[in-house]
């Protein structure tokens, strides 16, 4: 398995009383939540702790594990249309060699947007022609790359295209040769993949219609790989193909118009659709350089799926632990359990309604400053 990196800048010791804690399973109203070096030791009523010890008084408020959006672009774009700012993707069809946590810039603006509204981990996801590369699971806190990064590879990413299919079996044909003969003259490209092959990786690929999905599950067998579907067009008519072969999906975006004669709410009500069919889905932005401003509002695509069906429990689990999973990440992140990571925040109400606000939030036990650009020219000019 890819080694998890767990790197936190202070971490802190502190208790949590009064609090409502959202689990994987439901809520457990009026407890205490104890962490310890950056570490949940404990959680329950009345837990008791030294005097000197750092107590934050809840108030009753709502504990939520922190959001993770599994396709995003943090710290890989600041200015979509400048290019110099833009590091998104790279040229040419194969470049499996490249991992998105050498290029993340830590002093990006947009992580302090994203992470108060919530969204404390981001996948961050390199795009590209074919083969873009390897995606990093990074913290949305840190000086450097170093203390960010939580998994340097989730799995390989391809932008599925029916059209070169040929191209992208015979580059895994290559590979699995090369790596069989164990050839001295080394490729980079093909080394990169052995863990993608020995399925201790996944390969994330990026689909637009049911055909696409069909063909990617037909590629999956012929390499015995290990495959995400990520998209949200076709799923509905691929939904047998993906239960029998127990694929995970990653939904890249809930606001999204249907497709031509599909009803008007079909991208709204399919995160229940997979839930009802048992797929084991998690809900996402889009990923993309211009889609970057959307990634805030990630809370708020899971409120679409609420208001059209899914239950909100199902709804919290599809943006952390069911992220958690798929990405490799859940013996640490994901929920507000014993011995995980006290990445979590305090909300004064249901953090799928537009009105609730997060009052503090944790990255592996450190507080993190809330305040960003918004808040910074809201100040400035509120009073002018």
């Amino acid at each position: 398995m890819e080694n998890i990196i767990i790197l936190t800048i202070i971490t802190q010791s502190f208790l949590i009383k009064n609090v409502n804690v959202y689990t994987p399973k439901g809520r457990i109203d009026s407890v205490d939540v104890l962490v310890e070096n950056g570490i949940i030791k404990d959680i329950g009523k009345n837990i008791k702790v030294l005097d000197n010890f750092k107590i934050i008084d809840g108030e009753f408020k709502n504990l939520y594990p922190g959001f993770i959006n599994s396709i995003s672009a943090v710290g890989l774009v600041e200015i979509a249309a400048v290019r110099a700012t833009n590091d998104l993707s790279e040229i040419g069809e194969f470049n499996a060699l490249l991992k998105s946590y050498n290029a993340i810039n830590p002093s990006s603006e947009h992580i302090r947007v994203i992470r108060s509204n919530g969204i404390l981990i981001v996948n961050s996801v390199p795009r590209g022609y074919l083969i873009s590369g390897f995606s990093s699971v990074i913290k949305l806190n840190g000086r450097t790359q170093r203390e960010m990064v939580i998994k340097e590879r989730t799995g390989i990413h391809i932008y599925w295209d029916n059209k070169k299919i040929s191209k992208i079996y015979e580059f895994f044909r290559s590979a699995k040769a090369y790596l069989l003969q164990g050839n001295y003259q080394r490729d980079l490209n093909y080394d990169a993949i052995l863990d993608v092959l020995n399925k201790k990786l996944p390969v994330f690929i990026h689909i637009n219609n049911k055909d696409e999905i069909i063909s990617a599950i037909e590629f999956s067998r012929a390499f015995d790989i290990k495959i995400v579907i990520v998209g949200t067009y076709g799923i509905r008519e691929a939904i047998e193909y993906l239960k029998n072969y127990k694929i995970d999906v990653i939904l890249d975006g809930i606001h999204k118009l249907p497709k031509e004669d599909n009803p008007y709410d079909d991208i709204f009500t399919l995160p229940k659709f997979l839930n009802d069919n048992g797929i084991n889905f998690c809900i996402s932005t889009s990923g993309s350089a211009f889609g970057i401003f959307d990634e805030r509002n990630l809370p708020y695509h899971v409120s679409s799926s609420i208001a059209f069906g899914l239950d909100k429990i199902t709804a919290l689990n599809s943006i952390t632990i069911n992220c958690a999973k798929i990405l490799g990440i859940d013996e640490e992140y994901g929920s507000i359990e014993k011995n995980k990571s006290a990445t979590f925040f305090i909300a004064d109400g249901d953090i799928f309604d537009f009105n609730s606000k997060i009052i503090r939030a944790f990255i592996d036990g450190q507080e993190i400053d809330l305040r960003n650009k918004h808040i910074e020219l809201f100040e400035k000019y509120i009073n002018q």
